[in-house]
């Protein structure tokens, strides 16, 4: 859990055959983060893919009250990517009164919440997602979504998803 914390300017590069995840946190079984910024950090690899340049975690996320801006994920290997530029999530997913803003990464820079083990829908509420990029992207600038959610009460705005392919869906989500 982080509460009232900041994780900045962090960076975990993977050399080799490894894959970058959690540039500024790494969270195995998920993570609770209020009033609290997760800033400047990055998750980039040589030879892969890297995810959640700010935060990766398979498990649950729940944030209130925190912002998520300026993390990165990149990959220096051609065909290979950054997923998640803010955050990287695969459970449960809960986003109050928060901002992701100006992420970036190749696919989904703000956040890529994926929801393959959510038990519940995702939920952002009072929140604002913006300026995020990604540069190489079908799914999305602001925030991916693999699951059933609720956008409620928010400002999703100013995100780009480029794709070189000319197939991209949904700049904001």
């Amino acid at each position: 859990s982080l509460l009232d914390t900041g994780v900045k300017y962090c960076k975990a590069e993977a050399q080799g055959t490894g894959e970058a995840q959690g540039g500024g946190v790494f969270a195995k079984t998920g993570i609770t983060a209020i009033s609290s910024t997760i800033a400047g950090n990055t998750a980039r690899s040589t030879s892969t893919r890297s995810s959640g340049g700010g935060i990766f975690t398979p498990g649950p996320v729940f944030a209130k009250y925190s912002w998520f801006r300026s993390n990165t994920a990149s990959s220096a290997a051609i065909g290979y990517y950054g997923f998640g530029g803010g955050i990287w999530n695969n459970g449960d997913a809960t986003i109050l009164s928060s901002t992701i803003s100006g992420n970036t990464a190749g696919v989904v820079a703000g956040a890529d919440l994926i929801g393959f083990y959510s038990t519940q829908d995702l939920e952002v509420g009072n929140s604002t997602i913006t300026d995020n990029y990604a540069y190489h992207s079908s799914f999305g600038g602001g925030r991916y979504v693999g699951r059933p959610a609720v956008v409620s009460n928010s400002t999703i705005t100013g995100n780009e998803a480029r794709n070189p392919a000319n197939t991209k869906y949904g700049g904001g989500v």
